[in-house]
């Protein structure tokens, strides 16, 4: 499925294929989403975690947040391709949206703004937290290594695949 997904931005992909798979995946992440608040829920009515092993307030609402986000964002997916599935004029302007020259340089632009932005942020947190945390530090600096080392392997993957 990954697979599926890295080749959705080649051209010769037509606009239904890439309806099926983000209908698919999208179905994937809401059905995640719900598993994990179910699961979150069924930890907190059956207090499955003993007095000293309690899960903290913190980490317990981002749980439900990315939970409930995943739910958001698959459903919406899965709606919006389906509807494409479904309609003829929607996919027309679908496909007239993925081939369009214009569309494809201004998102190419902002992944790479996106990417430059990320990588300056993550620098800045790394440099102040240096002067506080240093084992923060350390961690923002992997994270770092990390995204170079998946912007290389992306490169690697789609020039092979273009």
């Amino acid at each position: 499925m990954l697979i599926k997904l890295l080749n959705l931005h080649q051209k010769n992909v037509s606009p239904e294929e890439r309806s099926r798979i983000t209908l698919s995946v999208g179905s994937a992440a809401a059905a995640l989403g719900l598993a994990g608040l179910i699961t979150l829920v069924l930890l907190e009515v059956l207090q499955v975690f003993s007095v000293e092993q309690t899960i903290s307030a913190y980490a317990n609402g981002f749980l439900f947040g990315i939970s409930g986000g995943m739910i958001g964002a698959g459903v919406s997916n899965a709606v919006s391709a389906w509807q494409r599935l479904h309609d003829p004029e929607k996919m027309r302007q679908f496909e007239i949206k993925c081939r369009d020259e214009r569309n494809l340089a201004i998102q190419n632009a902002a992944a790479k703004m996106t990417f430059i932005s990320a990588l300056v942020i993550l620098y800045v947190c790394v440099i102040v937290s240096a002067f506080f945390q240093p084992t923060l530090s350390m961690a923002f600096s992997l994270v770092a290594v990390g995204l170079f080392a998946l912007y290389f392997i992306f490169i690697g993957i789609f020039s092979r695949k273009m």
